[in-house]
């Protein structure tokens, strides 16, 4: 199967191809941990509960409250059995498999996707766009439930646009079944699948058995979903309308914080400066240039739902940003055609890589939380009894071991807060090694040196200050102590 993928691709394209294969594995490697607590405690969690780990009380609220689809989180019980019976036990390892197959899903998805959609000429550059742009990467990891929304989303434009000369029933069955499980994993996707039900009806003009095949698939998708959550709550739910009643009716979700309208178009001139006015300008160009794409029908109505919902996050947009790469990279060729100068294309697009780098290291080398990851590297390196690792603050010391019960079992127990003014280092110090966790504010012991051993960034990303995120950045460093003895 892939070389019959890659046999569609010309050499540039698949070079293009293993470019974004090597980024997002570098990705998987380095993003350790989870972007957002949704992403660890609705899914790793409520897993946990299933195997007997978790007690229903230790869980969010939404688990009592029955909202939350099952689908995923039954996913993760049934992949951490596998894991035990073939003796992979640690945590770490367990997540990193699962962020290489959500990477490499995505790109061979988007590859698919690109041959598909676009004309062949326009292959390379459109896989530089949809594999390379931005935080593409981190966000193509991630096994979360806006990632995998995505995932099945796709598969069904993937499914349509392949057999849109000949759409036989199976073959929208299952465009249906995967419209369904992009609906159930990420229900805010609901606007997305809107969007391309109206793409059927008015540009594609679908006739009427072949939208009731796609109803079929759809309501398959739902039915099994409902029996996912039977067994998973151990009793009858539809989830969908519980998390729309909880969230919108009573209005929970505001309870986490409002936004205005315009908050996402704020926080997308602040991301992408100095750039800002030239994306939005290449996407707008996209826009314009296939006012009936499928990508463009079924986008606008899925950011229209978050620019309205009161709850906003940059995270609810991480399904959107591909389609946003590709809307910029149909800007650009429509700039390039009308303006003449196809001879310089690919001098434009190494103009636009170039320009794209100083977000797109961030985005692979960089911790999805740098807490856990320095956890890891102590439990690791510093787990020994000649080791006495100290906390230089009192909250990161003591939440883990109650919170992240997941990580429990490869994780040391609370760490001791160091008190510079009772600490009795120099008496630690004569038999044991003694290191300090710590964030980016300055720490100063009477009497000892630190020696940094330990930094959550690579070195060289603090060359790379885009936005000024150097400042802003949740860096934990980890020094060892030594007697001064000047």
């Amino acid at each position: 199967m892939k070389q019959l993928i890659l046999s569609k691709f010309s050499k540039i394209s698949i070079a293009i191809i293993f470019l974004g294969l090597i980024l997002h594995t570098l990705a998987a490697f380095y993003s350790i941990g989870h972007f957002h607590p949704d992403e660890h405690f609705q899914i790793l969690e409520f897993a946990n509960y299933k195997l007997g780990i978790n007690q229903a009380q230790e869980l969010p609220w939404e688990f009592a409250a029955q909202i939350r689809p099952t689908i995923q989180p039954t996913m993760a019980t049934l992949y951490l059995s596998t894991c035990k019976a073939l003796g992979i036990t640690n945590p770490f390892t367990q997540i990193l498999i699962l962020r290489l197959f959500s990477g490499v899903v995505m790109v061979l998805l988007s590859s698919l996707f690109v041959l598909h959609y676009f004309e062949t000429k326009y292959h390379p550059a459109a896989l530089l766009f949809a594999l390379c742009f931005a935080y593409l990467p981190f966000i193509n990891v991630r096994f979360s439930s806006e990632n995998y929304g995505l995932i099945f989303f796709l598969i069904a434009l993937i499914l349509i646009l392949k057999n849109q000369l000949n759409l036989k029933p199976k073959i929208l069955l299952f465009a249906g079944i995967s419209l369904g499980l992009s609906f159930y994993f990420r229900f805010q996707m609901a606007a997305a699948i809107t969007g391309l039900g109206l793409w059927i009806l008015f540009i594609a003009k679908f006739n009427f058995r072949q939208i009731l095949f796609l109803l079929l698939g759809f309501s398959i998708a739902i039915l099994l979903n409902m029996l996912v959550d039977r067994w998973f709550y151990g009793n009858w739910v539809f989830s969908p309308y519980g998390y729309f009643y909880s969230n919108i009716v009573e209005k929970v979700a505001a309870s986490f914080g409002v936004q205005p309208w315009h908050y996402y178009l704020d926080m997308f001139f602040l991301k992408t400066r100095p750039f800002s006015i030239l994306l939005f300008a290449l996407f707008l160009l996209g826009v314009y240039s296939k006012p009936k794409s499928i990508i463009l029908w079924s986008l606008i109505p899925f950011l229209f739902l978050h620019f309205f919902i009161a709850h906003k996050e940059l995270r609810f947009l991480f399904p959107a940003l591909l389609f946003f790469a590709l809307l910029c990279f149909q800007g650009a060729e429509f700039l390039i055609e009308k303006l003449r100068i196809s001879k310089w294309q690919w001098h434009i697009y190494t103009v636009l890589f170039l320009i794209n780098i100083p977000f797109l290291l961030p985005s692979v080398f960089l911790a999805a939380n740098t807490q856990l990851q320095a956890w890891r590297y102590i439990h690791k390196n510093l787990n020994t009894d000649k080791h006495v690792v100290y906390s230089a603050d009192s909250t990161a010391s003591s939440k883990w071991h109650f919170s992240f019960k997941f990580y429990n079992s490869h994780i040391k127990n609370e760490l001791p807060v160091i008190d510079s003014n009772t600490f009795q280092y120099q008496k630690e110090l004569q038999t044991k090694q003694v290191y300090v966790l710590c964030n980016r504010t300055s720490l100063e012991l009477a009497g000892v040196k630190l020696k940094k051993v330990y930094s959550s960034y690579p070195s060289f990303l603090n060359y790379l200050n885009t936005n000024e995120w150097n400042h802003r950045k949740n860096e934990q460093l980890i020094y060892k102590m030594e007697l001064d003895k000047k």
